[in-house]
This record gives structure tokens, sequence and C-alpha cells, in this order.
């Protein structure tokens, strides 16, 4: 019997996806949080840059990214967040960090503006501005006359 199957014609099937080896060497892809989950990834991204002393362009521009959406609008939460998480790199002068938290001076919530207001005055150094300072400048080129 054995002999009989051995010279049989049917085969064992060789499986032909990747082994499990191939599979744990491939990079990790992140993929992108979910609209949902976007005022905790702005949290976390604001503790990062936090960390860094506001010297992170990665995390800078998926905030500003996360504000320039569409759907940020009607997200009041989120706009708050996203604003206050950009305080270090305005801080450090970026500008169009400054020109982000500028804008938000004349949004449509009054916490979204009270957040600017107070990231704009720690951007200033808890002070008023100098005329020759980039937060006087962006206030000039933003806030009507």
């Amino acid at each position: 019997k054995d002999e009989a199957r051995l010279a049989s014609p049917v085969r064992l099937r060789r499986r032909t996806g990747p082994t499990a080896a191939a599979v744990a060497a491939r990079p990790v892809r992140r993929l992108r949080p979910q609209w949902d989950c976007r005022t905790h990834e702005a949290r976390r991204l604001g503790q990062l840059l936090q960390k860094r002393g506001g010297s992170d362009p990665n995390s800078v521009r998926k905030l500003l990214n996360t504000l320039e959406d569409g759907r940020a609008r009607s997200e009041t939460s989120l706009r708050r967040t996203a604003i206050e998480a950009l305080v270090p790199p305005a801080f450090l002068g970026n500008h169009s960090v400054l020109l982000v938290q500028a804008n938000a001076l004349t949004d449509k919530s009054e916490a979204v503006r009270k957040v600017a207001l107070g990231a704009m005055w720690s951007a200033a150094g808890g002070k008023r501005p100098d005329s020759s300072s980039s937060v006087a400048a962006v206030l000039s080129q933003t806030l009507p006359p």
C-alpha cells in the first residue's frame, strides 16, 4: 500500500503565500488615524511638541492639516485642542502656526477664541508684543485695523 501511495500522481499542494518570516520582516505601516480619533491625536501631538520644545515639524504639519480640514469647522473641541497643542512652536516663532492662531482669534466659538488669545499671549512671552516681533507682525496682518 505504501508503495502505491508514493507512486500516486496526486501531490500535496504547496503553499504559495508569504512565509511567517517574510511577513514579520515587512515594515510596519502606520495607518492614518480615523477622523473620530483626531482630538485624541491632537492631544498626543501636543504632548510630543511640549516634550520636544516645539521643534517637531511632522507634528506641526499634522496639526495644521487637521485645522485646515473642512470637517474641523464643526468640531469646536478639536479646534481648541489643536490650537492649544500648537503653543510650543508658536513660542519659537513659527510663522504658519502664528497665522493659524491669529486667524482663530476670529473663530465663531468663544472657547476657541479664548484659547487662541492665550496662545498668542504666551507666544509673545506673557507681555505686550513689541512692534518688531513676529507676533505683532502676524496680528497686524490678520486682524482688521
